[in-house]
């Protein structure tokens, strides 16, 4: 007994640390009983703090993915200046959407998603909160035609390549300066990229249109997947004045607004 009571401690510490003993343990329990639950199943979990509960599908990488975000708080880094617009691209089911709505309220949020599964789950994880707006595009260097290259793999993992704008499986994509544009300050605040390598094709092309008009950006790159992610991503920041930082799984680049009047790096 002694024995799997030590297990459990240490099992749902994080989660105790996160949101108090009583809580966090109950959120831990809950949690665990839904990765046992049939997969797919759709399980509410309300959390601690906020306002609406989420829905997670058991079984598969929701839990994964709320575990990253709420409990191993991987998108806790510091904002340096508190953001008035927000992307989320690669929204998945709205976590990190949530998230950003509860940390930074007076904030827009735009949050993209391609598949239609996943797209029906943010949109309702996130109809309580009025500054989610959610849209089903991916994020590209620009306009495209684009269709999940492995659809049989885990929700979270699906990738995108361009297909004939024909194709009855073919998703819009936009850019970051289309998003931008959208804005009325013309400007992203903070831009959560988590797309599964299509991040490599965002930062090679047309950089020079947006960058600049960028503040955070928080991006996963995934040089397993799409060799050169890292690389096209210092590319894209050469000649620019940042601050580049980890949290967890995410890169974190701080890009410094240039003064009026300043000369560009050379």
């Amino acid at each position: 007994m002694s024995n799997l009571v030590a297990r459990i401690v240490r099992a749902s510490e994080k989660y105790r640390r996160r949101y108090g003993q009583f809580a966090g343990f109950v959120l831990w329990f809950r949690l665990r009983r839904h990765m046992k639950a049939v997969k797919g199943s759709l399980h509410r979990v309300s959390v601690p703090g906020l306002r609406h509960p989420i829905f997670l599908r058991a079984g598969t990488s929701d839990v994964l993915v709320f575990i990253q975000i709420f409990i191993e708080r991987e998108l806790e880094f510091d904002a340096r200046e508190v953001p008035s617009t927000i992307v989320d691209a690669g929204a998945n089911i709205g976590l990190a959407s949530v998230y950003f709505s509860h940390r930074f309220p007076k904030a827009k949020v735009v949050a993209l998603e391609v598949d239609q599964a996943n797209f029906e789950l943010l949109t309702r994880n996130t109809s309580g909160y009025a500054n989610i707006t959610c849209i089903r595009k991916a994020l590209w260097s620009g306009e495209a035609q684009l269709g999940i290259l492995n659809p049989k793999d885990e929700p979270w993992a699906f990738r995108v390549g361009e297909v004939s704008a024909n194709s009855s499986a073919a998703i819009s994509a936009v850019g970051v300066a289309d998003l931008a544009g959208q804005f009325q300050s013309q400007r992203i605040d903070l831009l959560k990229i988590d797309i599964e390598g299509a991040e490599k094709k965002v930062f090679q092309e047309g950089v020079g249109a947006w960058i600049d008009r960028v503040g955070v950006i928080a991006v996963e790159l995934h040089d397993n997947i799409m060799p050169g992610c890292s690389k096209a991503l210092e590319e894209a920041l050469a000649g620019t004045l940042c601050h580049t930082s980890r949290s967890g799984e995410y890169t974190i680049v701080h890009l410094e607004r240039p003064l009026p009047g300043a000369l560009a790096p050379e």
